[in-house]
């Protein structure tokens, strides 16, 4: 049950937001808000598993591969992360939105999302080191006659 409530976390956090209603609601200018550019170091920053404040065992992982960044869970296959300030980041076409939360450190605790006009769990940093949670492996389909 809790697998399954990872994976809908993170489905929903991602895919849910999809509908055309949520595209006429966005603001329009948060849609011409620019993405920006963080450095290695930046995007080091956010890194980590994360899970929920109610849920801890529904986790969600964040990496980075180059200069890119990206989020799965154990059931989802990962998507991308795209950063419009330091704290903030969206999925492509800005459908949802994460902003992370920091100490007085600076050091990143968490973080929250929004979208369809709803707001997701509040998700802690469990782990700095982040982690592939899900299992899907490339494959290649054959048709063989026996």
């Amino acid at each position: 049950m809790r697998a399954f409530r990872g994976a809908a976390i993170l489905f929903g956090l991602a895919m849910a937001f999809l509908s055309p209603v949520v595209m006429q609601a966005q603001d329009a200018a948060a849609k011409k808000e620019p993405r920006v550019t963080l450095t290695d170091t930046g995007l080091d920053g956010v890194t980590g598993v994360y899970g929920d404040a109610r849920e801890p065992e529904a986790e969600i992982s964040i990496y980075r591969e180059g200069s890119r960044l990206f989020a799965e869970g154990e059931r989802s296959a990962r998507f991308e992360l795209f950063a419009l300030s330091r704290d903030r980041f969206v999925t492509d076409e800005r459908l949802a939105e994460f902003d992370v939360t920091r100490d007085a450190g600076g050091k990143v605790t968490g973080f929250s999302s929004k979208g369809e006009g709803q707001t997701g769990p509040v998700m802690l940093r469990v782990e700095e080191a982040p982690r592939k949670l899900n299992h899907f492996r490339a494959y290649t389909k054959q048709d063989v006659m026996v």
